[in-house]
């Protein structure tokens, strides 16, 4: 489910997965809001129920995150308050006294300790806002190639352009990218700027002039407009700034796919 808000994208692709985060603990606060940012999401952060019921009334976000420990009130209110006003947003509960319990109520998707690493949070964050999918009838021919040094940013774009039809293969390094490029070129790639070692714009740079005309499109977490351009000029197609939409994504490699420029080898 998806609502139109403030954070909608200027270039008028929809907006990314809007989750609210409901913590106390600016610490925790800030490692969450960090966290799902990173991939992809659009965060919005309240420090009370009282905040948390305004911001969500207002924009209506597609997850809710809280702490049970929240001061103005106890953890089950909070979700009877939220209930009143939607009665499927996906609930995630972060409980500091948590101990492996039987089941979890029918009114959360997940109740979790607050202390949960983030690989399983990103899990079941990306279950709670996924509905169950059947396999795409359609596969696309050749493969992506996504070059991330984060892994969990790897793991939801493989995972995501998978279920869209996409053959995907992934590398953690612009290096690594340009020796599987050796062995096989993918029908398309796509590149972040920002890793360690060789960055995207030098990975950019041998990619073209290896294999010229190949589509590729960057991804920064920084809006730098002569980063952009420089990409442009150096033979990137597109880019997109983080978090970005991964819908946005997927409609950029359909359109290349559409016009003949991911084919069949």
């Amino acid at each position: 489910m998806q609502h139109t808000t403030d954070h909608d994208r200027l270039d008028g692709s929809p907006p990314a997965p809007q989750i609210l985060i409901i913590e106390s603990d600016w610490i925790v606060r800030k490692r969450l809001k960090a966290l799902l940012a990173r991939c992809g999401y659009g965060v919005r952060a309240a420090r009370s129920v009282q905040h948390a019921l305004a911001v969500f009334k207002h924009e209506r976000p597609d997850l809710v995150i809280g702490d049970i420990r929240i001061s103005d009130a106890a953890g089950v209110e909070v979700v009877e308050h939220i209930r009143s006003f939607d009665a499927h947003v996906p609930i995630i509960w972060l409980d500091p006294a948590f101990q492996s319990r039987g089941s979890t109520p029918e009114t959360i998707q997940a109740h979790l300790p607050l202390e949960v690493g983030n690989d399983r949070l990103l899990d079941d964050v990306g279950r709670s806002l996924s509905p169950p999918r059947h396999p795409p009838s359609i596969r696309w021919p050749g493969s992506i190639l996504v070059v991330d040094d984060e892994p969990k940013i790897r793991q939801v774009l493989h995972a995501f352009l998978e279920l869209r039809g996409f053959t995907v293969t992934t590398a953690a390094s612009g290096e690594e990218a340009l020796h599987q490029l050796d062995q096989a070129a993918p029908r398309a790639i796509v590149l972040d700027i920002s890793m360690p070692g060789m960055g995207g714009l030098a990975a950019l740079r041998q990619i073209t002039a290896r294999h010229p005309g190949l589509p590729i499109i960057m991804i920064t977490a920084l809006e730098d407009e002569r980063c952009m351009d420089d990409a442009l000029a150096i033979g990137a197609h597109d880019y997109l700034v983080k978090p970005f939409n991964l819908d946005h994504l997927e409609t950029m490699l359909l359109s290349r796919a559409l016009l003949g420029e991911i084919a069949e080898p």
